[in-house]
């Protein structure tokens, strides 16, 4: 994961490098401060709530621990790594409705599409359908709820939701995938 995000640190840092995977036309504002902030939100519905049926499990984490390692891996990466800070982080349904149409909608659920809109194009979407999402522990394929043998209980990975939300927010920061980039090798 760090080369991953190393390359975009680097890609972010020389805008207009060869090969750029970033959309200059949805760049957020740098305000005089020289920093770029972002307003967060959390839309109502949001959960970690997720169960493997019939096994025991541990203590499941809530949304808010979530969120709160989502907040620590967006600051170890993309708040260390550049000048853009992320802000709020309340309840989207506790805002104005000028503060809603300013603001990152966040919706993290486990039937939640890892979704998320590109650049500013993310502003004022803070409802289920259209909010950057992801999903707290993977999809199936990728799970973070793991069997434990030696103590028979699933435990809990917070490292899909670290991983999913710095990928996904690097969405709603401008970066769209590299393969459609229109200047990516044809094979």
């Amino acid at each position: 994961m760090n080369k991953l995000f190393f390359v975009l640190i680097i890609q972010f840092s020389f805008r207009h490098a060869y090969g750029s995977v970033f959309k200059d036309s949805q760049k957020w504002p740098t305000e005089d401060s020289g920093y770029t902030i972002i307003p967060v939100c959390i839309v109502e519905g949001s959960s970690a709530s997720e169960k493997l049926g019939g096994i025991f499990h541990d203590f499941n984490p809530s949304i808010g621990d979530v969120i709160g390692r989502v907040r620590m891996a967006l600051s170890d990466g993309w708040e260390k790594h550049s000048n853009i800070r992320f802000v709020g982080w309340r309840p989207c349904n506790d805002l104005s409705q000028s503060e809603k149409e300013s603001t990152l909608g966040i919706y993290i659920h486990p039937d939640a599409d890892n979704n998320c809109h590109i650049g500013t194009n993310s502003k004022g979407r803070i409802d289920r359908g259209s909010a950057c999402s992801w999903k707290p522990w993977g999809p199936g394929h990728a799970r973070c709820l793991n069997y434990n043998w030696g103590r028979t209980y699933v435990e809990y990975d917070f490292a899909c939701a670290e991983q999913y939300g710095l990928h996904e927010i690097g969405h709603a920061i401008g970066f769209f995938h590299e393969w459609n980039h229109y200047n990516r090798p044809s094979t």
